[in-house]
């Protein structure tokens, strides 16, 4: 068989063209994961540091009012949290963040934060359609990864009893109080 060596030529382009593809999809993969990991750890900083622990604790102060009756809903000291979380819930969305290190570093605050400000998250909504949308939407998205990943939807699906609501607010009552001192 007689192969000619513009052939063979067009052949190990097309083989070097497909090796520099794949090169570079992995190189962009990784600068991707490598950025996002870069974004969650400032992200960590920011939600450990001392302003986002000043409006947590007011956050909590007026969650604890709220369900021991002294006052009736509220308050937008809460908002700043939110307002925090949608800011993660964007990142994910848009896949500048990885759900399952999101998962891993703010699961527990987002569905803490989700669930006894849900009320407050409904009529906000009712006023301000796209307010804390992503945040919705994150929550649920993280509550799907939960199913997947823990093969126990009926765990991740369910809302928080009072007794682990109690937990988390007296978890991070402690937290904001400790970092205040």
């Amino acid at each position: 068989m007689d192969v000619s060596y513009e052939f063979l030529t067009a052949w190990g382009t097309i083989a070097l063209a497909l090796i520099a593809i794949v090169a570079l999809i992995w190189e962009s993969r990784s600068t991707r994961l490598a950025l996002g990991a870069d974004v969650l750890l400032k992200l960590q900083e920011q939600f450990d540091g001392k302003q986002m622990l000043i409006f947590r604790r007011k956050a909590v102060e007026s969650i604890l009012s709220c369900r021991s009756k002294t006052t009736t809903g509220l308050t937008d000291d809460v908002d700043d949290v939110l307002d925090f979380f949608e800011n993660v819930a964007l990142l994910v969305r848009r896949k500048v963040l990885d759900t399952e290190l999101v998962w891993h570093s703010f699961n527990y605050w987002i569905r803490g934060y989700y669930s006894v400000a849900a009320d407050h998250i409904k009529t906000e909504r009712e006023k301000y359609p796209t307010r804390w949308e992503d945040l919705c939407w994150l929550h649920e998205h993280l509550t799907e990864f939960a199913n997947i990943r823990d093969n126990r939807p009926a765990l991740a699906e369910r809302k928080m009893t009072d007794t682990e609501i109690d937990k988390f607010l007296a978890g991070e009552k402690a937290t904001c109080d400790e970092a205040a001192a």
